[in-house]
């Protein structure tokens, strides 16, 4: 009979800090993190290629700071999963360092809806579930349909998205100045129901991440069909400043025109980032020629419901 001592696989140390974890997982699962005030950005973010994410690395790691998380999938084929899962892995470290919380997971599918759709719904109960599906804005007219179905599943399954139409050119900028766009209220609409009805409030939300990890300067913009109806636009976004504890500094622009006319949008500080609420998120050619209007890159929104700015 072998009568060595078992290796040591840990210290006491870790040992403690693995009870502690299995004990605070345990909690959260009794909490309700879908409270607004619980609310905190947890981003899905699928790829499979992880050189996709790059281009929108400084804008993830903005967003998820400091107390977010994020959830890299990564979508293999059995011919591509042995080299995709340590590049995600390095990815996923790389976010580490950057003092993003950050894990992945690699799943085999071949096709690439059927692997998003797999991912939304097997981490609805995980520990952070995504409250937050992150994808790149496509350019190839081919992807647009396969995206619609991820889409519309995520609006389904009431998980919050980001499309990120990157420009081309222009990329991120300084990242220094963010234009929030915000839709006129309609006649007897609540602030709440305004903010629900126009997909605003993870808008907002992202809006003041950015600017507080940019440091940088933030423009309020919306714009009204009539003079008369610019008078209540000032007063409406000036009780949104309010109700939201928008920064002081931060600028409103109440413009009267249509949003069709590349005029009235000049008449904005050019941004680094523009943020737009939108509805429907089908409109996938209406939010490319958004990004070549406004010269520049665009965070596209559509809440969840789970999240509120007045929170």
């Amino acid at each position: 009979m072998w009568q060595g001592r078992l290796p040591r696989t840990g210290t006491v140390r870790s040992g403690i800090f693995v009870a502690f974890a299995e004990w605070a997982a345990s909690k959260v699962i009794e909490l309700d993190l879908t409270a607004e005030r619980a609310w905190k950005p947890n981003l899905l973010a699928p790829v499979r290629d992880p050189t996709t994410l790059r281009g929108e690395y400084r804008l993830v790691s903005d967003i998820c700071k400091p107390e977010g998380s994020l959830k890299i999938l990564g979508l293999a084929t059995s011919d591509t999963v042995s080299h995709l899962q340590p590049r995600i892995a390095e990815l996923s470290r790389s976010f580490h360092k950057a003092g993003v919380m950050s894990t992945y997971s690699v799943v085999d599918s071949t096709e690439y809806v059927e692997g998003v759709v797999t991912g939304l719904q097997a981490l609805r109960s995980a520990f952070f579930r995504p409250n937050v599906l992150f994808l790149p804005l496509p350019s190839e007219p081919e992807r647009f349909e396969p995206l619609r179905k991820v889409l519309n599943e995520a609006v389904r399954l009431r998980v919050g998205i980001m499309l990120a139409g990157v420009h081309p050119q222009a990329g991120l900028g300084r990242t220094s100045v963010v234009n929030l766009w915000i839709s006129p209220r309609r006649p007897g609409q609540s602030t709440h129901q305004h903010l629900a009805e126009s997909n605003m409030n993870l808008g907002i939300l992202a809006a003041l991440r950015l600017q507080r990890a940019w440091r940088g300067e933030l423009n309020i913009a919306t714009i009204c069909d009539t003079e008369e109806e610019a008078i209540e636009g000032r007063v409406h976004l000036e009780r949104l400043r309010d109700l939201c504890r928008i920064p002081v500094k931060a600028n409103t622009y109440v413009l009267v025109g249509d949003f069709a006319d590349d005029d009235v949008l000049a008449r904005v500080p050019m941004g680094d980032l523009q943020i737009l609420g939108v509805s429907n998120m089908n409109a996938i050619d209406f939010m490319q020629r958004t990004v070549h209007r406004m010269r520049s890159s665009v965070l596209f929104v559509r809440d969840s419901g789970l999240e509120s700015a007045l929170a």
